[in-house]
């Protein structure tokens, strides 16, 4: 049995136990610059109000992420149910975007510029905690996961923020399930290659495209395969 490091430990750990690692050194380091006077970031008392509203933006779009999925807080091993309504249609991971709000909106409205760093290293530790979730989801639910993907291309911020990893990983897979599919349909590859969807099907193979060309891709080519099968 593969020996787990202490950063894949600490990812896919409990989200409750993390917050109770997490939350406290944030806080202790904020404490910290008050009694030693650190460096303020600037534009006080504004950026304080613009960081508190993010924080407290963040914690309302949390809140309501969990009313969708209830086993959000858990640990990967324990979902049992893969939620694709609300929110989680427009983006994969929205509890975790809803953290990194949480994480900069609190260093910000802090004011202590030191703060910053054990937020930005935990926002990149979330970022990094949703790939290796997928990792995960996608050996447990396998096609289903796959398909998920597929719909909602965008792991995090919706048209802004798309893993150059998650774009290849889609396209991949898309490419070796429905190229298998062509070989064995090839009984009527005329019908196939001039259904008006197909060209999609070629271009997101050619090019490596944009994600959602490659779901338009997949659904041209089921209906082609459909009609093969008349």
């Amino acid at each position: 049995m593969k020996r787990q490091t202490f950063l894949n430990q600490y990812l896919l750990a409990k989200p409750s136990l993390r917050m109770v690692i997490d939350w406290p050194i944030i806080i202790i380091i904020g404490i910290l610059g008050e009694i030693f006077s650190w460096i303020r970031i600037p534009l006080s008392p504004y950026s304080n109000f613009f960081g508190g509203a993010i924080f407290l933006g963040g914690l309302i779009f949390h809140a309501y992420c969990h009313r969708v999925h209830k086993q959000a807080h858990e640990q990967s091993q324990q979902i049992e149910v893969l939620v694709t309504t609300g929110v989680f249609s427009k983006m994969r991971h929205p509890m975790y975007v809803s953290l990194i709000l949480m994480y900069l909106g609190l260093a910000i409205a802090w004011g202590v510029v030191w703060i910053l760093l054990p937020s930005l290293l935990f926002s990149i530790l979330t970022v990094l905690t949703s790939i290796k979730e997928e990792e995960f989801l996608l050996h447990k639910f396998g096609h289903q996961y796959e398909e998920y993907m597929q719909e909602v291309p965008w792991r995090l911020i919706p048209k802004i923020f798309i893993l150059k990893e998650a774009k290849d990983d889609i396209c991949r897979r898309v490419v070796e399930h429905y190229q298998s599919l062509w070989f064995e349909n090839m009984a009527c590859p005329d019908r196939f290659l001039h259904r008006r969807n197909a060209p999609y099907w070629v271009a997101s193979f050619q090019t490596r495209s944009h994600p959602k060309l490659v779901h338009k891709a997949v659904k041209g080519v089921r209906s082609a395969l459909d009609s093969c099968k008349k």
